[in-house]
């Protein structure tokens, strides 16, 4: 360290320690002051700087030497001449450099002449303080201009130095990122050590100041590291000094903004976890997928074109020839539509999982149509196979499926009726019915449910899809797995607890139905043969308008069948037809059936086909309503009618016949034979509704009760003639079937409900 003196002012360089021995003449390991000026004429002899390579005085060193003393004679002058001297040296100097480097911006001017001002004034000060006598001008200028030269060039040096460092960081982005996905994947194994860690930050760092300095920051990756990275202090500081960078020609300043930024981003990206993970680590393999993925669509749009050409010349072939050439027929404008649908969502089916090089994409890409295309005549055949079966079927299979199971379903019987009610609604879904009443009731809002909502697509989209194969399938398990989700248990419940919706047949099909009955339109009567009797005639048009309903039954169902398609339960339409017949027998055993004459002494028993067909279907829509209405639990949930339909008494309710018979006990047991005949049916009917619910003692305690009310009110009767079990003279009763029976069914009703009642009360 030299006291007062920082550098040689020959040279413009720190004295070397050859020149410290030399000039510290007392030995006390300081140059002084003084000791600088008493040895000035060897410092000035010097013909070569211990530590650079420029010669003083020299006039080839490449800058503008010689120019200081263009104006100046030699000679010798004082210190504060000397100093007016140098700096109108150093004013020619500069301009002499600017004339010879024209190129020069007006910011890098501008910062060159600071910098020269700068140094030259350091140099003129110390040469002052040294001068206190007559010197010579020439040679201190000629110093003074090596001395600039050197500094200009060596700032010149430090600017190129500096230019290249921020060039390659600006021009080695890609390949910086390269090797950081390089060093991240080399040590993304069980555990990155702290080194492995370190050699990632510093690629990292210069992977983001490179994209900073090109204005093109990548916000993903910074994002992966800081989600809230604009407002993080190190990447403000970052940006800070990026801004100075872009903005500064001093090539200091530059250099310390530089190392500012790296810092910064060093900051920003942090430090390892202490089990080894990084969000760096983690923020690299998120960008690797991002740019593969980047990479595979870019390169997909290239195939996509390509097969684009391909894909217009099939459709332009079908659409000429390649329609039903067999059947020497043009594809319709729908047809080609449809083709070039399928033929792009096959492309796309295929890009997706293509892994080639390209090379023969064209003939790989008709390679895979043609096995898409037969895979989409299977799966046309399956559809068509299940568009053929009908949802009834479909549904009969579930219920049959169920009802063998016993009150424990097994896991075999569990996975059964999960797999049987799972075809029953793909079933449905191929005939395009997606209002399902099974699944409202088992899994209310199931139209939203997303397995339902994505296999629905599917199959919708089917004919057009690139993989119909793989899409049918889907379909199936995400509806199997749905209905695993809702279980065996509920599905079963479900259909248990299934209500038939009430049926009304259409116009269209009312029309239909009856203008193939024989007479329905022409005022027709179904007439017997002929009776001496009107009672005879009448049974006999009884008997044949029975048969001639049942006769109707199948062309009904077979309507009703293909109209409700799931809702349609044989059992119960069977049920409900047999009861609309027996009813409307009945109800035209009053008025309805009459006789004609047919010669001079008998009688034929007719119907007008219209009115009593017309009265039957209404009848069958009625019961229909009244049973897929909501029921009240406290009333009796079994009809009447259906009851006596299924005894040995039917014909005798029906025909409201009666029975003479002698004696008051005799009637009366006749009356409770009858009434236990239809209590054995009542409990059987009763069972059958109630499931579960149905106990035993209670209903056997109601019905032994209505019974005995009804036997007991007949006992009140006496001789009225007109009661339900009427004394027609002497000893003589008349008991009839129907009368006797809705006087039980009228007890029952009353005694059920109030139990009903009383049950509800005492569970609330």
């Amino acid at each position: 360290m030299v006291d007062g003196v920082n550098f040689n002012p020959f040279t413009g360089k720190v004295f070397s320690t050859d020149e410290i021995n030399q000039l510290d003449t007392n030995k006390d390991g300081v140059v002084s002051s003084s000791e600088l000026k008493d040895n000035m004429s060897w410092l000035s002899s010097q013909s070569v700087d211990e530590e650079g390579d420029i010669a003083i005085g020299d006039e080839n060193t490449d800058g503008v030497t010689g120019t200081g003393n263009t104006n100046s004679s030699s000679g010798t002058t004082g210190a504060s001449d000397l100093t007016e001297e140098l700096n109108a040296a150093v004013d020619q100097y500069i301009e002499a450099y600017m004339q010879q480097h024209p190129e020069l911006s007006q910011a890098e001017k501008s910062s060159l002449i600071t910098f020269i001002k700068t140094e030259s004034a350091e140099y003129i000060n110390t040469i002052a303080t040294m001068s206190n006598s007559v010197v010579d001008t020439d040679a201190i200028t000629a110093e003074m201009t090596a001395f600039l030269d050197t500094a200009v060039q060596q700032r010149a040096a430090d600017i190129t130095e500096t230019n290249a460092t921020l060039d390659n960081y600006k021009n080695n982005v890609d390949s910086n990122y390269e090797a950081l996905s390089q060093y991240t994947d080399a040590a993304d194994n069980d555990y990155v050590t702290g080194a492995e860690y370190e050699q990632m930050k510093e690629q990292a760092t210069a992977y983001l100041l490179g994209t900073m300095l090109n204005g093109a920051e990548d916000t993903d990756f910074l994002a992966s590291l800081n989600a809230d990275y604009k407002n993080n202090s190190n990447y403000q500081a970052a940006m800070e000094a990026i801004n100075t960078i872009n903005s500064e020609t001093d090539p200091v300043k530059v250099q310390e903004a530089l190392e500012k930024a790296k810092s910064a981003i060093g900051n920003l990206i942090g430090t390892q976890n202490l089990d080894g993970t990084s969000k760096l680590n983690d923020a690299v393999i998120a960008n690797d997928q991002k740019i593969a993925d980047n990479e595979k669509a870019a390169q997909a749009a290239e195939y996509k074109e390509q097969l684009g050409q391909v894909v217009d010349q099939m459709v332009e072939s079908y659409s000429n020839a390649g329609g039903n050439w067999y059947k020497n027929e043009l594809p319709t404008e729908e047809d080609v539509d449809k083709y070039a649908a399928q033929l792009n969502n096959m492309m796309t089916a295929f890009l997706e999982e293509y892994t080639g090089d390209g090379t023969n994409i064209e003939r790989e890409f008709r390679a895979f149509v043609n096995g898409a295309m037969a895979d989409a005549e299977d799966v046309q055949e399956e559809l068509g196979e299940l568009t053929n079966t009908s949802s009834a079927d479909k549904y009969t299979e579930l219920k049959d499926v169920i009802n063998s199971t016993g009150t424990y379903i097994s896991d075999s019987e569990a996975e059964e009726i999960v797999n049987t009610a799972s075809d029953f609604i793909i079933n449905q879904l191929a005939q395009g019915i997606s209002d399902i009443a099974l699944l409202e009731s088992v899994l209310p809002g199931y139209a939203s449910n997303e397995k339902f909502v994505e296999a629905k697509s599917l199959i919708e989209n089917i004919s057009t899809s690139g993989t119909p194969a793989e899409d049918l399938e889907k379909a199936k398990q995400l509806i199997n797995d749905m209905m695993k989700e809702v279980g065996a248990e509920k599905i079963a419940d479900g259909v248990k607890n299934q209500k038939m919706p009430a049926i009304t047949i259409s116009d269209v099909d009312y029309e239909k139905f009856t203008s193939s009955i024989p007479g329905y339109d022409n005022g027709d009567s179904w007439e017997t043969g002929r009776y001496r009797k009107s009672d005879s005639a009448k049974d006999a048009i009884q008997d044949l308008a029975k048969q001639q309903l049942e006769a109707l039954k199948p062309q009904l169902m077979a309507m009703l069948k293909e109209q409700m398609g799931a809702d349609y339960d044989e059992d119960k339409i069977n049920s409900l037809l047999d009861d609309a017949i027996y009813q409307t027998i009945n109800d035209f055993t009053e008025s309805g059936f009459g006789t004609r004459k047919s010669g001079l002494l008998k009688r034929r028993g007719t119907v007008n086909i219209k009115e009593i067909v017309d009265a039957f279907l209404t009848k069958f829509q009625q019961l229909s309503a009244n049973q897929a209405g909501e029921t009240d639990p406290t009333k009796n949930p079994v009809d009447r009618e259906s009851v006596m339909a299924d005894t040995t008494l039917a014909d005798a309710y029906q025909d409201k016949s009666s029975k003479t018979i002698k004696g008051f006990g005799q009637a009366k047991l006749e009356a409770k034979t009858q009434l236990q005949i239809v209590a054995t049916q009542l409990k059987s009917q009763l069972r059958s509704q109630l499931g579960s619910e149905y106990n035993s003692s209670t209903i056997n305690d109601l019905v032994d009760q209505a019974i005995l009310n009804t036997l007991n009110s007949l006992e009140s009767v006496g001789s009225n003639k007109k009661g339900i079990f009427a004394k027609v003279f002497a000893d003589i009763y008349r008991v009839n079937t129907a009368d006797i029976t809705n006087k039980f069914f009228d007890e029952f009703d009353k005694l059920y409900e109030e139990a009903q009642t009383k049950k509800a009360e005492n569970n609330a």
